[in-house]
């Protein structure tokens, strides 16, 4: 089975991975935002808000909904309160996990024909899709994996052995009712739902967040991070390269840098595509190359672009991994991106001092901590964001004191000038 990582998450227009958790109380999702930033990093957005998303929803909310990258429907929700508008949440095309066996029943979201019960001194999933990819590095042993270390009651699942026309992947061992299963997008759920799945869907029914995370055991807390990492597009199962080399999005990179991946399992050889235009490197194939398939069908997996790459300059690029023959099929890689060192480098650990400030706020610290500048270089006028000596009839003077040699490639000075000076006439100092 061929499982992948694709690094690289979705962007939803919030600049970062957006992940809308859809609970009534908050406080009892403890420790789900700390496990998402565990597998994601620290560059996501987790909305859980106290019943935002009940009946009836605003269009703002609908919105909001519509533009996350994966939506979480917790346990921790009163299912009468969001049966209002089924069309719109079954419709939606962003990914939702539903953890609430009450929600995914035929009298509420109809995903699974029958109604839920409470699975007792539950300590077992029995699998029935082994090579799913929600069990990639989980133990299974014996057709079972552990979740709980000791006897659970109250998990719900449904009262159904069928997920319809969607895929069974867990049981409680011992039971054939569903506990897990996944939809595609524009599947009916079952026949006679009447529902059709807008996006990917996976229904992982379970415990509420605040008993789920403290209980359940690492195998567990796998499969729950495999369901994440599949419904955001990053757990794959064709093989891609991955872990580049430099890292996507790394900057200060050399400019004699050589490029390095690890290979898709069972590779035979890799296209290489690069290029400054990401939609290029994105679009190019080998039926149409758009100039930036530098390398086809190598052997290595390591590429030296050709020449001195260029001060400051972002360059994509893309790997695609090629099986053996007869099939030589193709497999399109993730675009990576990196950015070239400088030029030079704006000075840092500056220490200035100056002969007096008029005011405290008017200090020569402004000089060096970006005080009045905007995203052009313009400066303000804001006498705050500026040094000002005091009077000083033998003239006043201003020192920097820098942390080590440097070797000095520009520097920029910008004029005192407050607003009134236009009127006055003072607007001409001059810089030696």
């Amino acid at each position: 089975m061929f499982v992948v990582l694709v690094l690289g998450l979705a962007d939803s227009g919030w600049g970062v991975t957006k992940i809308i958790v859809v609970t009534d109380n908050p406080a009892n999702e403890a420790g789900l935002e700390p496990f998402l930033k565990g597998i994601l990093g620290n560059d996501i957005a987790v909305e859980i808000e106290d019943e935002k998303y009940r009946d009836t929803l605003s269009a703002g909310a609908k919105a909001n909904l519509s533009s996350a990258d994966l939506i979480i429907v917790s346990r921790q929700t009163s299912s009468g309160s969001y049966d209002a508008e089924i069309d719109f949440w079954n419709g939606l095309e962003t990914p939702i996990l539903l953890h609430s066996a009450y929600l995914s029943r035929e009298s509420r979201w109809r995903w699974l024909q029958g109604d839920q019960h409470d699975a007792d001194a539950l300590t077992h999933l029995a699998v029935i899709d082994e090579d799913n990819l929600i069990f990639n590095d989980v133990t299974i042993t014996d057709g079972q994996v552990e979740i709980f270390p000791s006897a659970i009651d109250n998990t719900d699942v449904s009262t159904q052995d069928s997920a319809g026309n969607g895929t069974k992947i867990a049981t409680p061992a011992g039971s054939s009712d569903v506990m897990i299963a996944s939809w595609d997008a524009g599947t009916e759920y079952y026949p006679g739902s009447g529902q059709i799945a807008g996006g990917p869907r996976i229904a992982f029914l379970m415990l509420r967040p605040y008993q789920f995370f403290p209980t359940f055991t690492d195998d567990g807390k796998k499969m729950l991070e495999n369901v994440v990492l599949l419904l955001l597009g990053i757990l794959t199962g064709d093989p891609i390269a991955i872990e580049s080399s430099p890292a996507d999005a790394e900057t200060d990179v050399p400019r004699d840098v050589i490029l390095a991946w690890t290979p898709g399992e069972s590779i035979n050889t890799h296209d290489v595509y690069f290029g400054t235009n990401f939609a290029d490197v994105n679009d190019a194939g080998r039926a149409n190359t758009l100039d930036v398939l530098l390398s086809q069908s190598q052997g290595t997996n390591t590429y030296d672009p050709p020449g001195r790459l260029d001060f400051g300059q972002t360059y994509y690029w893309r790997i695609d991994e090629v099986s053996a023959p007869p099939d030589s099929a193709v497999f399109k890689g993730d675009v990576w991106s990196f950015t070239v060192e400088p030029y030079s480098y704006v000075m840092k650990n500056i220490i200035a001092t100056a002969s007096s400030s008029n005011r405290a706020d008017e200090g020569p610290e402004n000089t060096i901590n970006g005080s009045g500048l905007d995203e052009t270089d313009q400066h303000s006028t804001e006498e705050m964001e500026m040094w000002l000596s005091a009077a000083e009839p033998a003239g006043a003077w201003i020192q920097y004191e820098f942390d080590k040699v440097y070797k000095l490639h520009e520097m920029w000075v910008w004029n005192y000038n407050v607003a009134f000076e236009s009127v006055l006439g003072f607007c001409q100092q001059g810089i030696e």
